[in-house]
């Protein structure tokens, strides 16, 4: 694989959902096939090794908000599934370079970070200048996984992990055990050597559709990982979006001339909510959510096409999620007529469009949504315990008594902690189970 993108990360996502939903045939063989192929992702040009991010495919010496944002919610439901480190590293340090290098002082992310071409010193280096500032262990380590050995300079926005860390102790002659912490050691040093250099530019324009996916991107990773700042992140974005970005049903723009939000921007910010209100219950932004969605109208026709030019997958979801939130039939009536849309398309071209593939192979399965009511403490635990991994069959919400919630006899609650497990979707004929028992829930629906 080269330093350029050359897959695409819907198609590796439906790739985990085939494993979830579809696979009885040979489930053992596709899910190592499947590793193998993620596993191959971690050593390619797409991270940057040294700082974190993933670069663009098409400008390899820019990294986007938006294509962070996906890999990041990529690399994290690859976590959930196979709980492997190799795939948490990449998805937490880029997250990180999210927050440390985009977010601006408001909250809101900016869009891009970019050199001005392929030629930057940023990214480019010398053998001897690695050399020289890295210990003999280390430049040892570094030198025998990436293959630096070919040429005197390189560039660090493109380079490939060659070697495992056993093919390292062999290739290095150094013992197994000292490869981790030297290739750590050069990785570390290389990146504050790189902070001496003219850094790439950042384009400070805001896109409320990129900050959507961000947000989302990393409350689930803030979920996966047990990283509060990621959390704290994605609500200090979604707090600037806003105040700043959402008037109304308006959005915007950089000289606070109004603009209508188009459609993929409601689509982004309603699932960045449910992601919020999914992570951590809260009324304010609850009731945020149902004014976005009450003003939201279009057809299914155009929502099907933002989510194609947008690579949005969880729509269809998202208005299931709305409907059995707010009881609003609209929201079902909306689900099921994209789903028509959807069938349609990819009974012509289905390779083509990998988000929509998703889509549909989520509306086949058997889905479920879940409220949990108690105290604070006991509805958070049993959150916490029932949403570990990744698992897109289960919609779980976490309501303490002391939120009002959704309900209309909210204000009729029991001492006692429940959780009651509502069919998803119209084509489930399952009717409501109530659960006092958390070992009871997790052992029909972890």
């Amino acid at each position: 694989m080269t330093g350029k993108q050359i897959f695409l990360a819907e198609q590796y996502r439906y790739l985990l959902f085939y494993l979830l939903h579809y696979d009885a045939t040979s489930p053992q063989k596709n899910s190592q096939t499947i590793y193998a192929l993620f596993s191959s992702l971690t050593d390619s040009g797409i991270i940057d090794h040294f700082e974190g991010g993933f670069f663009n495919s098409a400008h390899n010496c820019e990294k986007s908000l938006a294509n962070n944002a996906t890999l990041i919610n990529l690399f994290t439901a690859a976590a959930g599934h196979f709980f492997e480190g190799v795939f948490s590293v990449p998805a937490i340090h880029s997250a990180q370079w999210v927050i440390n290098n985009l977010q601006s002082p408001d909250g809101a992310f900016f869009q891009t970070m970019a050199a001005e071409n392929s030629l930057n010193n940023y990214y480019k280096l010398d053998r001897e200048s690695v050399k020289n500032i890295l210990d003999q262990d280390s430049f040892t380590a570094f030198a025998s996984a990436f293959s630096i050995d070919d040429g005197p300079t390189f560039s660090t926005n493109n380079i490939i992990r060659q070697r495992s860390t056993q093919q390292i102790a062999e290739h290095a002659l150094l013992h197994i055990k000292q490869v981790p912490l030297a290739l750590e050691d050069a990785k570390q040093q290389i990146a504050l050597f790189r902070k001496t250099k003219i850094t790439p530019t950042i384009n400070h324009t805001i896109s409320c559709k990129s900050n959507g996916k961000t947000i989302s991107a990393l409350f689930n990773a803030a979920r996966q990982f047990n990283r509060d700042d990621f959390a704290t992140a994605a609500f200090s974005a979604l707090q600037d979006i806003q105040q700043k970005l959402w008037s109304d049903n308006k959005l915007l723009n950089d000289d606070n001339n109004i603009l209508e939000a188009d459609t993929a921007s409601y689509l982004l910010i309603i699932h960045a909510l449910l992601k919020r209100l999914q992570y951590q219950w809260n009324d304010l932004d609850f009731h945020w959510l149902k004014q976005i969605s009450e003003q939201f109208s279009d057809t299914a026709e155009n929502i099907v096409k933002a989510m194609i030019k947008d690579n949005i997958d969880s729509t269809v979801d998202d208005f299931y999620n709305l409907y059995l939130l707010t009881s609003n039939q609209r929201f079902l009536t909306l689900a099921e007529s994209i789903i028509g849309e959807v069938q349609i398309i990819l009974k012509t071209n289905p390779e083509k469009y990998p988000q929509l593939l998703i889509t549909l192979t989520s509306y086949l399965a058997s889905q479920n949504f879940i409220i949990i009511r108690g105290s604070n403490y006991q509805s958070s635990h049993w959150l916490d315990q029932t949403t570990t991994g990744f698992n897109p069959s289960n919609y779980i919400y976490a309501v303490a008594n002391s939120n009002l919630g959704f309900e209309k006899n909210s204000n009729s609650l029991i001492d006692k902690i429940h959780a009651v497990v509502r069919p998803f979707k119209s084509l489930q004929n399952k009717a409501p189970i109530t659960y006092y028992s958390l070992d009871d829930l997790l052992a029909d629906y972890s």
